[in-house]
């Protein structure tokens, strides 16, 4: 009701023809709504509602008019669901109990009834909660939007009409499209504005929420940050050619310039509390030297008189707290706690780069470097170089003894050869080079961990190592240590299998061991949810990460390692989203989980992130996803447990293969790459100026379906309404299981087993985003019908059987306001998404017969729909 009353606005907007539009998108909705039902071309129900419209009834569509008219339909409609997004956003308080079961006040209640002060109090000694921001392309919003839908929000909040129609009418006025992509630098400056007006204000909150529940929470948060930010943009640059160790440092001066004027301006409005004697000038000398540290940046330089690390604020600020505890009875204590704890959240980093790159990039980079450079090549025993000369025929022991002899040679390359202006293999060593200049100016935090994309071998781990002493990324206490976590990502299926054999070798290697040992024998090890997903559909995947991570955990827990999972997650289901804190509550006690470790893309940053409540309400809840089942692990004796835990891998063994085996048949079909380019816009997502990272990892040549990147893959499923990676298999394996009589199993394992529910949830949602009937005009295609029938055969037994084991008569009957949202949000871009197949199939079959204007104009066409579609599903699927 308030979006009806809301969108009734819109027609005072500044469009022209306005008016027109308003009335006719209404119309144009029911007749797309009424066409789709009855399974009609989106070509015959675009072209039948326009004829039915113009004046003249000659039977001819002329092109110029219809496409006017679907310009201002999809300019009108992206602006609607910018409306709709601040509107849920000023209802999330309405909407989530954000102090309910999942909430850290709750987690207090929890701990002070039960009296478990003193075990929560341990298990934070080692355990936080990272969140990493990645540029990746999933969000379509520029700067000036975003800003609009906050303002937005609030005025809902508010019920401020005048200010609505103010914003509205800006809204009307402001460009969604971009230009031109966005360098990796202005991505990091675009995800800046989360650091600065959201994680800022509210880590702290979430701090002091806590305290309640502990003894001596000043303590035990000056030793554990609790909470930490991550940062992909400028430092990952897997598959993106513009993102070089220049990136990286300018990226580096950007966040710690940024937490310093963070920090400035706070001890300016402490001054305006703390104007107590002896309190008041030293807050005034610690301005300054903010100030000069500040200025100092911009020449990647430490001011004389400003601050050279973190720790010597913090020093200034905790002599200045028990000053304020000795002599002004701890008056506004609490202001000057929020900034320390902010200082030991932030530091002078602000959040930590990661830098990326893929392990093929590595060797080729090793083999020119042992090649071409003197200073090196001279120096390799003969049986190295001999292997070296043969390396992509070599094993993977042969590989590891070749690359461990060179690690131990402790060589350093010749200068010259690293600052060769050009090359990708002089590239990696400058980027490893920019590591150093990173951590000594922002601090070791600043950017301390290097992660392998297709990591494969123990070998692509111990390439890094090496580069990382040739470049002499050593400590200041220790000059043969590496000042650096080298984290292996493990995607495929295959990979993922094969992870517990490559960290063995790794754990067992004298080098690395050693290494292990300077960085607290601590290991870190990513899982990449989107690919894995790619690779084997939602059920193989997810069961796949799980035993990695159980495998993983047994194997460092014997060899005296902590390692911490650091998840590589997308926002829809089909990239590893979905219920995320439910999936971390899911996670048995035979997986190491005293960190939470997890990416956060595109849309999910600006719906899970985006205003106060909503970054508070999801922070809590993955911060207290793990703790609770610690904290409170229920009734079950050991034996239950066993019992219950050999119940569940036995069914998720036969289900992963049963859905692997399906997905996998449908991925191999012979149409399942010509369908993705021909009938989906895959191939016009590379269009789109979201992001600064191609939608390749190889652009030159055919389209191989591995250098395909996850997000376009599944952004191209979901724009057709499709949503494949998210379910496909599901339903053939539940139905097989079924047919063998074991309908009582899946029941009981969707009632006891939160891993299994949160898998089902998932392919529900992904299920409720779909809508077979947009393109049912297929299902008679001459080339792809038979493809087509498969996809909607494969839905309908999803439906069927999750309906039937979940006893729901609608999906997701059982969160009542995700399915409302999803609902609507279907409704509302349902003649985006018809307009767009319009489009696509005239681009397709009437493609000698077009002018180039027509051509042109159906691009755009296709390229505005996406956009607005890809926002308005929040998570792209």
């Amino acid at each position: 009701m308030r979006y009806q009353i809301y969108n009734s606005l819109f027609l005072t907007l500044p469009f022209k023809e306005v008016g027109r539009v308003g009335a006719e998108l209404p119309l144009f909705q029911r007749y797309a709504e009424d066409g789709v039902s009855k399974g009609l071309s989106p070509k015959a129900i675009v072209e039948d509602f326009f004829a039915s419209r113009q004046s003249s009834n000659d039977g001819e569509i002329n092109d110029e008019a219809l496409f006017e008219l679907i310009f201002l339909l999809l300019q009108y409609v992206e602006r609607q669901v910018v409306l709709f997004d601040a509107l849920e956003d000023a209802s999330f308080d309405e909407i989530n109990d954000l102090d309910g079961a999942g909430t850290i006040g709750h987690l207090v209640r929890s701990v002070k009834g039960q009296r478990k002060s003193e075990s929560l109090e341990e298990l934070l000694k080692g355990y936080r909660v990272r969140l990493v921001l990645t540029a990746h392309p999933t969000q379509f919003y520029p700067g000036s939007v975003l800003g609009i839908i906050s303002s937005l929000s609030e005025a809902i909040e508010e019920n401020n009409l005048a200010e609505i129609n103010n914003l509205l009418l800006q809204l009307a006025k402001t460009k969604f499209s971009k230009k031109e992509k966005p360098t990796p630098y202005e991505e990091a400056r675009a995800l800046n504005w989360y650091l600065i007006n959201v994680f800022y204000k509210v880590i702290p909150d979430l701090k002091f929420k806590l305290a309640p529940a502990l003894e001596d929470p000043f303590t035990l948060m000056q030793n554990n940050p609790l909470f930490e930010v991550g940062f992909w943009p400028g430092g990952d640059r897997d598959g993106n050619p513009f993102v070089t160790h220049q990136t990286t440092l300018d990226v580096a001066r950007l966040l710690k310039r940024s937490i310093l004027n963070c920090y400035h301006d706070e001890v300016r409005e402490l001054k305006q509390r703390l104007t107590f004697e002896g309190v008041l000038e030293k807050l005034e000398d610690i301005q300054i030297r903010v100030l000069n540290s500040f200025e100092a940046c911009f020449q990647d330089e430490f001011h004389p008189e400003g601050y050279n690390s973190p720790q010597d604020f913090l020093d200034d600020l905790l002599g200045i707290r028990q000053d304020m505890i000795d002599r002004h009875q701890s008056l506004f204590l609490d202001h000057m706690d929020r900034l320390i704890y902010k200082v030991i959240s932030f530091g002078f980093h602000f959040a930590s780069l990661d830098m990326r790159q893929d392990s093929r990039i590595h060797a080729d980079a090793l083999l020119d470097f042992c090649k071409d450079d003197k200073a090196i090549a001279s120096n390799l025993p003969t049986e190295v170089t001999e292997k070296l000369k043969d390396w992509d025929t070599l094993s993977d022991d042969d590989k590891y003894d070749a690359v461990h002899n060179i690690l131990k040679l402790k060589l350093t390359p010749t200068k010259e050869k690293v600052l060769e202006p050009e090359g990708m293999s002089p590239e990696v060593l400058r980027s490893v080079q920019a590591i150093a200049k990173v951590q000594n100016y922002n601090g070791e935090k600043g950017l301390h961990r290097y992660i392998i994309s297709n990591t494969q071998r123990s070998a692509d781990v111990l390439t890094v190592l090496t580069f990382s002493q040739w470049m002499g990324l050593a400590g200041k206490n220790n000059k043969d240590a590496v000042n650096l976590d080298i984290v292996p990502l493990f995607e495929t299926i295959e990979d993922l299998k094969n992870a517990k054999g490559i960290m063995t070798q790794l754990f067992n290697c004298p080098a690395y061991l050693e290494h292990l040992k300077n960085r607290g024998m601590e290991q870190s090890i990513m899982l990449g949810f989107s690919d894995g997903t790619k690779d084997g559909g939602t059920i193989a995947a997810n069961w796949s990460i799980y035993q990695a991570k159980a495998a993983l955990s047994e194997l460092s827990t014997k060899q005296g390692v902590t390692v911490h999972f650091f998840d590589g997650r997308g926002g829809p289901p089909a990239r590893g989203g979905g219920n995320t804190h439910q999936y971390y509550r899911a996670q048995g006690n035979d997986i190491q989980q005293n960190q939470i470790q997890l990416t956060i893309q595109g849309q999910t940053i600006s719906t899970k992130f985006g205003s106060l409540d909503s970054a508070r309400y999801n922070l809590e809840e993955l911060f207290t996803a793990s703790l609770e089942t610690r904290l409170f692990p229920g009734s079950l004796s050991k034996e239950e447990l066993e019992t219950k835990k050999f119940r569940e891998r036995t069914l998720m063994d036969e289900l992963s293969e049963l859905s692997l085996d399906a997905y996998r048949q449908f991925k191999d079909h012979e149409l399942f790459v010509p369908y993705l380019e021909e009938i989906t816009p895959l191939n016009y997502i590379s269009y789109l100026n979201i992001a600064s990272r191609p939608t390749r990892r190889k652009s030159k040549g055919p389209m191989k379906f591995e250098d395909l990147r996850a997000i376009p893959f599944v952004s191209s499923w979901s724009q057709m309404k499709q949503n494949i990676p998210g379910y496909y298999g599901v339903g053939i394996a539940l139905e097989k299981l079924i047919e063998d009589g074991r309908m009582e199993d899946i029941v009981w394992m969707y009632e006891n087993s939160l891993f299994f529910k949160t898998l089902m949830e998932n392919a529900m949602m992904s299920l409720a985003k779909s809508n077979m009937k947009l393109t049912q005009y297929l299902s008679s295609h001459e080339k792809f019908g038979k493809f087509w029938n498969l996809i909607d055969e494969e839905v309908e037994r999803c439906r069927v059987h999750l309906k039937e084991i979940c006893s729901q008569k609608k999906l997701m009957d059982n969160y009542p306001a995700i399915r409302a949202s999803i609902d609507l949000r279907e409704q509302l871009v349902l003649p985006l998404l018809v307009i767009q197949q319009y489009a696509l199939i005239r681009l397709r079959e009437d493609e000698d017969k077009l002018t180039a204007e027509q051509k042109d104009a159906l691009v755009k066409i296709v390229l505005k729909a996406l956009a607005a579609n890809i926002n308005a599903s929040r998570n792209s699927a």
